[in-house]
C-alpha cells in the first residue's frame, strides 16, 4: 500500500491516502494559541476529517517536532480512527 505524505515543514498539513487515493489520516498545521490555550498544537483527524488527537505545546519547535514524529506514528497505517472515550 502507498502513502504519499508531505512532511510538515512550514506549516504544511501532512496526509496519507490508500490505495485508491481516499484520504486515510491528516496531521494538521501546527498553530499559535490552538484552540484558545497559549502555546501551539496540532490536531490529527480520520478519514471523515474528524479529529482523533489534538496535542499542545510550549513552544512551535516542540510543536513541530511532535507533528513530524505523529506523521511517522501514522504514514503506514490503513486507517486512523478516533475512540469515543466518556
Amino acid at each position: 500500500m502507498s502513502h504519499p505524505t508531505d512532511l510538515i515543514i512550514g506549516g504544511a498539513t501532512a496526509m496519507g491516502c490508500d490505495d485508491k487515493g481516499h484520504i486515510v489520516w491528516k496531521v494538521g498545521v501546527v498553530q499559535p494559541k490552538f484552540e484558545g490555550m497559549d502555546g501551539f498544537g496540532f490536531v490529527i483527524t480520520d478519514d471523515q476529517s474528524r479529529p482523533v488527537a489534538e496535542f499542545f505545546f510550549e513552544t512551535r519547535a516542540d510543536a513541530e517536532a511532535a507533528a513530524t514524529h505523529a506523521q511517522e506514528v501514522v504514514k503506514n497505517a490503513k486507517a486512523v480512527r478516533g475512540l469515543n472515550v466518556s
